[in-house]
């Protein structure tokens, strides 16, 4: 009896034992399939946010395409819309202050359409002042500077035009042409100090001076020397005698400080579209 007391305690003890190892198994085997799941799971956000991150990647490219193809097309319709667009205006939108300012002598040559003292003395003031005017806000330092080259005034009728309206011309006359100061060794003979630079472009213009001469004596390019004229019919005034004639302004200008500014404004255009 005792031995089949002790042989019953080794078999409980064994059950015991066996089902310890299998509920130890058990923990093992539900804390491995855990392990396992958070791993899935950790590795399916990873690859939501890896499909986030590609996503957000692709919007990122295809957004900077269309910006950067939008830019294209605004920096074309610029380059290629404006200059049209400036062609349609008055003188393709040039400057046009020279023109204007030619047709306003014009007009004054028409008004004052006599020779007596009165008429001539009013003509004389308008053109001197038109002149001046015309270089106004220039520093005359060279004759680079100079911005009318010449000026006509027909028809000659007062003591100022001279015989053949050439006004530039007649201011000039008590200053020596560039090769008798030269002679002379004189390079400061003008009584007026102001047309001592002038003079040397505008001595002995005549009919038969060139805008290409003009430029030569200016030192600039044929290229920015723009001549413009105005004329038409009007009523001329003499003591004896009212008859029909042609009233003209003929004027060269230089227009290289234009043009310098329109070269810098188109270079400065480019490099902003660069």
């Amino acid at each position: 009896i005792p031995h089949s007391r002790h042989v019953r305690k080794q078999i409980s003890a064994q059950g015991t034992s066996e089902k310890g190892n299998n509920s130890s198994r058990e923990k093992e085997g539900n804390s491995s399939k855990l392990k396992v799941s958070k791993a899935e799971e950790a590795k399916k956000k990873a690859a939501e946010h890896d499909m986030y991150l590609v996503n957000a990647t692709n919007i990122g490219t295809a957004l900077m395409v269309i910006n950067s193809q939008r830019a294209l097309v605004i920096f074309a319709a610029i380059v290629s819309l404006l200059p049209i667009l400036a062609g349609l205006g008055v003188n393709g939108n040039t400057n046009i202050v020279s023109t204007t300012m030619v047709e306003q002598l014009q007009a004054t040559n028409l008004f004052a359409n006599s020779d007596n003292s009165t008429s001539c003395e009013f003509l004389q003031q308008s053109v001197h002042t038109w002149i001046e005017a015309t270089n106004g806000g220039r520093k005359v330092d060279s004759e680079e500077s100079v911005h009318l080259l010449s000026l006509r005034v027909l028809p000659a009728r007062c003591d100022f035009q001279g015989f053949d309206g050439w006004v530039t011309s007649q201011m000039c006359h008590d200053c020596p042409k560039e090769e008798e100061e030269e002679m002379q060794g004189n390079t400061n003979s003008c009584k007026d100090e102001k047309l001592r630079i002038t003079c040397k472009i505008w001595n002995g213009t005549d009919s038969d001076t060139t805008n290409v001469e003009l430029a030569r004596r200016a030192h600039v390019r044929p290229g920015v020397v723009e001549p413009l004229e105005r004329q038409g019919e009007g009523v001329l005034s003499k003591k004896n005698s009212t008859n029909e004639t042609q009233f003209l302004v003929s004027a060269v200008f230089n227009q290289q400080h234009a043009a310098k500014l329109a070269a810098m404004s188109t270079f400065i255009l480019q490099i902003v579209l660069l």
